[in-house]
């Protein structure tokens, strides 16, 4: 006999009866759906629902699992990114002609060799000098799950732990500055590797000072200047500024930004005029993990801060000249 008949639908099924059937029926989709008198899609959404409703902590990554042994193929869409952002709106310039900019990443909060001091001193800096924004690369926090060990190297585990101690903690500017955000490879691990978290969201919608501007890579405009946030993937080159290189060499010729500012290599390089793109690939707020130090490398703690000078006009504007301030501070120990 059909259980489910005009009078009785699945959803009043109880769990109990659900389990014991489906269980019965070998955990196949379609004989269940077949007792009960629906579709196979509507069991598999019943399993969902109810595993869930079983398991407040299930994992997106363990209701996937149960899609995929049903024969269906399930990939996670990839975060947005590469937003294109009006500068001169945002920051509110108006006709103003010279922008002083800060650029700063890889902080890595929630790691035991973040450096929350010499990152405060840097944001007082910019306070002092009167920057207009400050353009993040990304990596604000650790992640999770990055490499073999990374657990013992934080001190705050999971999306919700580095969320609360970034809103918290992460200096701000008594003047209002804003720090433009976008994520990279560790932040994105909340997401990939973490059921889904989109921490750069949460922070921003946290602090009013930060604002996202989504995963990856970020074109900001002031005029006819622009600036391309990246946080690219893979390890340092022999040749520090060979990475930024290709980068610039892969860039449509109409897509090219005045300014490129990379993340993620923790080394600084510097590229004047290549290509017509003007590269700085930044230094970071984080000092040697074990895992840097396995592999030989040595990361450069600090950031930057550039002046540019530029007029707006159709036939003459553009960028007139531009000085760069490189900030470098020594490793403060167990800074956390």
């Amino acid at each position: 006999m059909n259980p489910v008949g005009p009078k009785r639908k699945l959803i009043d099924i109880p769990d109990k009866e659900f389990w014991k059937v489906f269980h019965g029926c070998g955990g196949n989709s379609a004989r269940t759906a077949k007792f009960f008198g629906v579709d196979s899609a509507t069991i598999r959404r019943e399993r969902i629902s109810r595993t869930q409703h079983l398991n407040g902590n299930a994992s997106i990554d363990e209701l996937i699992q149960q899609v995929q042994a049903d024969g269906y193929l399930v990939t996670k869409e990839a975060q947005q990114q590469d937003y294109h952002f009006d500068g001169v709106k945002l920051f509110k310039l108006g006709d103003c002609k010279v922008t002083r900019l800060a650029f700063v990443g890889d902080c890595h909060m929630g790691s035991r060799f973040q450096q929350i001091s010499n990152l405060s001193n840097f944001y007082k800096l910019c306070e002092a000098q009167n920057v207009d924004a400050i353009l993040h690369m990304g990596d604000i926090s650790d992640g999770q799950r990055m490499y073999p060990g990374q657990e013992y190297e934080v001190f705050k585990h999971g999306a919700d732990a580095q969320v609360d101690y970034i809103v918290n903690t992460y200096p701000d500017a008594p003047s209002g500055i804003k720090t433009f955000l976008i994520g990279g490879n560790h932040d994105e691990s909340h997401y990939t590797k973490g059921g889904g978290h989109d921490i750069i969201s949460a922070i921003a919608d946290k602090r009013k000072d930060i604002q996202n501007l989504g995963f990856h890579q970020a074109t900001i405009s002031f005029g006819k200047i622009s600036v391309k946030l990246m946080h690219p993937t893979g390890g340092v080159a022999y040749a520090r500024s060979y990475r930024m290189q290709k980068i610039i060499e892969q860039m449509p010729p109409d897509e090219k930004p005045d300014f490129l500012c990379l993340g993620h290599y923790h080394v600084t390089a510097f590229l004047m005029g290549y290509r017509d793109v003007m590269g700085f690939q930044l230094p970071c707020f984080q000092s040697q993990t074990p895992y840097l130090a396995k592999k030989g490398l040595y990361p450069e703690i600090g950031a930057v801060i550039i002046n540019i000078r530029w007029i707006d006009d159709r036939i003459t504007g553009g960028i007139k000249s531009v000085n760069t301030d490189w900030i470098s501070y020594r490793p403060v120990k167990e800074d956390w």
